[in-house]
């Protein structure tokens, strides 16, 4: 999964009335795969900087999980909320 994908899985689970996942599944699906590409980055040798392109993709994607989970948990803990459009009035 690469940071496109991660961030398109984020909005079809948030975004899709139809769907069954709530935040909280959305929020367990980036950590779990966070970790995964933690693990991923840490089982690697180490590349030269900016030279090793799957090395760089991985730091990318965990940049891109990590930045998903920071606007995602705070909505699962109620500490914020998603204004509605109509509230702009």
């Amino acid at each position: 999964m690469n940071a496109f994908q991660a961030n398109a899985i984020t909005r079809a689970l948030v975004t899709d009335s139809a769907s069954e996942a709530s935040l909280l599944d959305c929020v367990e699906l980036l950590e779990a795969r966070r970790q995964i590409v933690c693990e991923s980055i840490n089982a690697c040798a180490r590349p030269t900087a900016a030279c090793d392109a799957d090395f760089n993709a991985l730091l990318a994607e965990r940049s891109a999980l990590v930045a998903a989970l920071a606007q995602l948990r705070p909505l699962c803990r109620g500490e914020a909320r998603i204004a509605h459009p109509r509230d702009d009035h």
